[in-house]
């Protein structure tokens, strides 16, 4: 029985040391309160990427792919690493039949082959490693 306590208590601490761990690596940039729902999408980074996210853009539905180590935050907002995002616009938005067309700062504007449907693409500094990121249809 005691032996069961002593295990359940490793368990516990080793979760609590690792949201400690992450929330005091991820507030050297950022000084908000610690949000448990980002650093939950944050672990999924890591563990479960999302791959690609359903849109309806226009009058057309869309599989857009994702970068490499998105999780979903909320609808449409996800947090990846920052490393990711220039494999992301050079390599897998072209094989996907998406290019980036303009940006202005933080906001990409992103369109299909065809040229008609375009996606913006907010990209806003969430840490030094990591980003959230937001798809608006126009």
């Amino acid at each position: 029985m005691r032996k069961r306590y002593f295990v359940i208590g490793c368990i516990l601490i080793f979760i609590v040391s690792l949201v400690t761990v992450l929330c005091i690596h991820e507030r050297e940039a950022h000084k908000d309160v610690c949000n448990l729902k980002v650093y939950k999408a944050i672990l999924g980074c890591k563990v479960r990427p999302v791959k690609e996210m359903k849109m309806r853009v226009g009058e057309n539905e869309y599989l857009i792919p994702l970068p490499k180590s998105a999780a979903r935050v909320q609808d449409e907002i996800f947090v990846t690493r920052t490393t990711d995002l220039d494999e992301y616009f050079d390599k897998t938005l072209p094989a996907s039949g998406w290019k980036r067309y303009d940006n202005f700062g933080d906001v990409h504007v992103i369109k299909n082959d065809n040229g008609k449907d375009t996606v913006l693409f907010l990209a806003k500094p969430y840490s030094k490693s990591y980003m959230m990121i937001n798809y608006k249809s126009l």
